[in-house]
């Protein structure tokens, strides 16, 4: 499993909602806030080989997130 770091509960929250409206579940989650650059403590959860489709339908969404976590070949991409 990856997570997505959000910079807010708020953009959790819409990144959830944004990507299950187009079929994609994901969970949001509390991360220790020491594990990013700019102590994110909120994520979505999801499996890794979603991760880049993910990350388009965000950007198409203008949902702004952090670094990826986990996922050997998708980290920190």
């Amino acid at each position: 499993m990856c997570i997505l770091t959000m910079k807010s509960i708020t953009h959790a929250i819409r990144a959830k909602n944004v990507l299950e409206g187009r079929g994609i579940s994901v969970t949001i989650v509390s991360i220790d806030p020491r594990l990013t650059a700019r102590g994110c403590s909120y994520g979505i959860r999801f499996a890794c080989a979603d991760a880049d489709r993910i990350k388009g339908m965000l950007d198409a969404k203008g949902v702004s997130y952090g670094v990826l976590l986990g996922g050997g070949d998708h980290e920190n991409r």
